[in-house]
């Protein structure tokens, strides 16, 4: 979804036509996707990783996205 205030409009009214079964169910797979990529030894393995791309010591990790 675009960062613009459409989208966000768009998004949240499809959003809230849908039925409360899969409302309920994109909840749960967003809670599960917080509870494991955003604990402390994620955040901080990624963090090592990062680390070690930047002393050259391994090649740069999938998560940074670098811009020109």
């Amino acid at each position: 979804m675009a960062p613009e205030p459409e989208a966000i409009r768009d998004a949240l009214a499809t959003a809230l036509r849908q039925s409360d079964a899969t409302r309920t169910a994109m909840g749960r797979r967003g809670r599960d996707l917080v509870e494991s990529a955003y604990t402390w030894r994620a955040v901080g393995e990624r963090m090592r990783r990062a680390y070690e791309w930047l002393t050259g010591n391994t090649g740069k990790p999938d998560y940074i996205e670098l811009q020109n």
